[in-house]
């Protein structure tokens, strides 16, 4: 399976590319561009994992993100959002995806699964 992280940071992105085996992909770009052309590309995952900096509108943001680009996550994928606990989250499409959110701390994860179109 392919493993891809983007870091917009040039540093951290340096961090990373040092730090990670050599079959992982790091690209150093904004998650705003990355995700469409990663949709684009027809390229799509079964896990999507996002730390952005909290409280600064991504849970709103990337959400509404994904959802324009929501063939980027597999059918039965799950996007696993990182959030602080006083940070609101945007919802998606109730009828294509399941929602469930865990507190750990002052972190929040939170789930959203896209269902399965045969469902």
């Amino acid at each position: 399976a392919t493993v891809c992280a983007v870091e917009s940071d040039k540093k951290r992105h340096a961090d990373i590319v040092k730090s990670i085996p050599k079959d992982i992909k790091c690209f150093c770009m904004d998650v705003r561009r990355a995700v469409p052309k990663f949709a684009k590309n027809g390229e799509s995952f079964d896990v999507i994992f996002a730390d952005p900096p909290y409280e600064l509108g991504w849970g709103y943001e990337f959400i509404k993100l994904v959802a324009s680009n929501e063939n980027v996550l597999a059918d039965g994928g799950v996007i696993i959002f990182e959030h602080s606990c006083r940070e609101k989250v945007g919802a998606l499409d109730a009828e294509r995806w399941e929602t469930e959110s865990r507190v750990y701390g002052g972190t929040e994860l939170t789930f959203y699964r896209r269902k399965r179109a045969d469902r």
